[in-house]
């Protein structure tokens, strides 16, 4: 039987703390390289994120593989299937887009829902290893006398106050943007009702011959 206590939901993987060591993680950010390398260095058992869109080369969800590396189960949530940023509607609405091959050998597919991927990979070994802290991931790309700066960051969570005023191209999946610089535009619109039918299967196992596995019990609540 799964601990619930076992799964947790976070909304980013920048705020992970001795509460998560062990713990399988719902996270709302992407499944970058980057994002990867936090949750891995933050002693999960495994962890589950959103594919973003997936991306050029496959980018969004990069860092699948690159959690292969030491030995650690990771999933992808199809980013039409939940809100990006939101780990507990994730867990509650989110399809599996695909797996490593670390899931996958826990019968982790494509088209499962999240909550009984997330229940399949509580049997996940502890990696066997932890990542080195990845090289700076801030990228100058303009200061010109009189204009604003131009900043590309592998995740928002890297903005800082003094960039304030500033123009940052960040990946998604972190509030922390909204906290450190302010917007120029309105919020967007509210999410529309997702779509029933399920993320198309890139890897892993096609959804179409997902293992069957029961329900599993609620998450545990966890702040983020």
């Amino acid at each position: 039987m799964v601990d619930p206590a076992s799964i947790l939901s976070a909304d980013s993987v920048t705020r992970l703390g001795s509460a998560h060591v062990g713990a399988v993680l719902v996270a709302g950010s992407h499944g970058g390289v980057y994002a990867a390398c936090l949750a891995a260095r933050a002693g999960l058992r495994a962890v589950i994120l959103n594919d973003a869109g997936i991306g050029l080369d496959e980018a969004g969800i990069a860092g699948l593989a690159y959690l292969d590396g030491f030995g650690m189960a990771a999933a992808a949530i199809g980013h039409d299937t939940a809100r990006i940023g939101d780990g507990a509607d994730m867990a509650r609405r989110g399809i599996v887009s695909h797996v490593n091959a670390a899931a996958a050998l826990l019968g982790c597919a494509p088209g499962q829902a999240c909550r009984a991927a997330a229940a399949l990979l509580t049997a996940a070994p502890l990696p066997r290893a932890r990542p080195p802290a990845l090289d700076e991931t801030r990228h100058l790309l303009r200061a010109a006398p009189g204009e604003p700066q131009i900043w590309a960051l592998d995740s928002a969570s890297l903005v800082r106050q003094e960039d304030a005023g500033q123009i940052a191209s960040t990946a998604p999946g972190s509030p922390a943007c909204r906290r450190s610089m302010s917007a120029a535009s309105p919020p967007p619109p509210s999410l529309p009702p997702r779509r029933a039918s399920a993320t198309a299967a890139r890897a892993g196992t096609p959804a179409s011959s997902a293992p069957s596995t029961p329900t599993p019990p609620p998450l545990a609540a966890a702040s983020a």
